[in-house]
This record gives structure tokens, sequence and C-alpha cells, in this order.
């Protein structure tokens, strides 16, 4: 028999200490970060969706980040296997002199901390491929 238990994907931007007095390292004030949830990682957030502040769902099955330290709980079933993809909008309005953003997913079961990933990107070499294509 098959376990369900309540997992947690937590939202953190790590503080950065700023190199310039006016300086904001939160991605959230330059991109837009969603996490695009396969079939079954869905059917799991909808069962245990509680009233989650601080996110924005899209009817494509994207969770939007709007806020730090957002707190996303998931029921899953032991031995399954569920994925989700990172989608990361242009940096906006970047000052020259910040090299790059970070923000924190970790996955947590209570208070237990069972993994988690640093993502970093990098502003100044952001393109796209229309910013490719205008040499």
């Amino acid at each position: 028999m098959s376990r369900k238990k309540i997992t947690n994907l937590v939202f953190k931007v790590p503080y950065v200490a700023p190199k310039h007095k006016e300086e904001e390292t939160n991605i959230l004030k330059y991109a837009k970060i969603g996490i695009k949830l396969d079939r079954k990682l869905y059917e799991a957030f909808i069962k245990a969706n509680k009233d989650i502040k601080g996110v924005k769902i899209s009817r494509d099955s994207v969770i939007y980040i709007q806020n730090n330290n957002v707190v996303i709980p998931f029921i899953l079933q032991d031995k399954e296997n569920y994925t989700f993809q990172i989608v990361v909008s242009k940096p906006r309005k970047l000052p020259k002199y910040l090299p790059e953003l970070k923000f924190d997913l970790i996955q947590m079961e209570g208070r237990k901390i069972l993994g988690g990933q640093r993502f970093i990107v990098p502003v100044n070499k952001y393109k796209t491929i229309k910013d490719k294509n205008k040499k």
C-alpha cells in the first residue's frame, strides 16, 4: 500500500549583500519565476491546495511566484516520480553592476529538508533567441 504525504516546495530568495547602496538583489523585482508542473504533480498540488498566498496559477499548470518564502504544498505518493520545469522570464530593468540573480527551491516534509536546488540567472549574459538574431 502506498503512503500519501504532504511535501512542500519552498521558494526562497537568498540574502545577498548589495555592492551598491540602492541595489536590489531580489530576482522577483526583475523577472517572472514560474514552476510548470507535469500532470501528476499538478493533481498532487490540487489535492493539497490550500489558500496559498504569494502565487498566481495559470491555466497551463504554471505556478508564478510573486513573493519570497512561498510554500507550495503537494500530496505525493511514495515511489512515484514527478517532474516540473522552471520558467524564468528575461530579466528587465537591470543595473549594469548586478552580475546575477539567485533563488532557491527547497523540498521539505514538515521541518525536514529533503533536497533543494539553487538557481543562478546570469543577467548580463542572458539572451533570448530574438536578441541573438539582432546582430
